[in-house]
């Protein structure tokens, strides 16, 4: 049994919201390839343009996108969990949380929850969170900060797999992996026509 006390601090809820959006090592090469493409199409372009070889307007669009998922990414998103966290009250009221044969339950001055193992769906993990998930975007978090003795996260994973509640990240869908290749090309097709019609 694993008996845990704490709240959740606005890290906890950043590093949750992470690991949610995270989609596997594959998708995460995608999007290092795609903006790594973005990035040298904006180095080209400026080296063309300072060789009087192009124009500056095709560098506009790879660094318009590259600086909007800069600004998502580093801004927009984590300004937007932050508001959430300060909105929700239950999320920074101290909470008292136990995962034994059973189960998931927690509480807290807002109230109390109990989830059976068998009622997950999948899981997510990574050094700072343990995702439990209950639907495909509706989950609990276990924050391994919290987990002080050894073998707790173990024992939670052997309570996982002794109810087969799989990692997510076994389970891959093909046509979606299929459209983020189909994208990135696309994306890649299409920065590289606007470069060559810029510098003829």
């Amino acid at each position: 049994m694993v008996s845990l006390k704490g709240t959740y601090e606005l890290e906890d809820v950043k590093a949750a919201q992470d690991l949610h959006a995270r989609s596997g090592v594959f998708m995460q090469w995608v999007a290092y390839v795609l903006i790594g493409v973005l990035a040298l199409f904006v180095v080209t372009g400026v080296v063309f343009a300072l060789m009087h070889k192009g124009t500056w307007t095709v560098v506009i669009y790879p660094a318009f996108i590259l600086a909007f998922l800069g600004l998502y990414r580093y801004w927009l998103r984590p300004s937007t969990i932050a508001r959430a966290y300060r909105q929700h009250k239950d999320l920074a009221s101290p909470f008292e949380m136990e995962l034994n044969d059973e189960g998931y339950s927690i509480q807290n001055e807002y109230g109390s929850g109990k989830t059976p193992w068998k009622d997950y769906i999948k899981w997510k993990a990574d050094a700072k969170m343990i995702l439990l998930y209950k639907s495909d975007n509706m989950f609990n978090m276990v924050p391994r900060r919290l987990l002080s003795e050894v073998g707790q996260a173990e024992y939670i994973f052997d309570q996982l797999a002794k109810n087969n509640v799989k990692e997510a990240a076994q389970k891959r869908n093909p046509a979606r992996t299929v459209l983020w290749v189909v994208i990135l090309a696309l994306a890649v097709v299409l920065v590289a026509l606007v470069l060559s019609s810029g510098m003829k």
